[in-house]
């Protein structure tokens, strides 16, 4: 059945045609930031001492139960 889109003057959208059939659906438009730092430069002058790998907390099996 044909519907009457509701699409927005200037909306990106999606073309896809198949045998007796066409459809028409707006494009999701996903944003992109950039992060203000890398993994380098977060990991830069990481060592074994300073990296405070020995506190990490263990799991508990409590807390993976659903």
């Amino acid at each position: 059945m044909a519907q009457e889109p509701m699409f927005a003057k200037g909306i990106q959208v999606i073309v896809e045609t198949s045998d007796n059939q066409m459809t028409i659906r707006p494009k999701v438009i996903t944003k992109h930031f950039t992060l203000p730092f890398n993994e380098s430069e977060l990991v830069n002058g990481l060592t074994v001492l300073n990296s405070h790998a020995s506190e990490l907390a263990e799991s508990n099996v409590k807390e993976f139960s659903v």
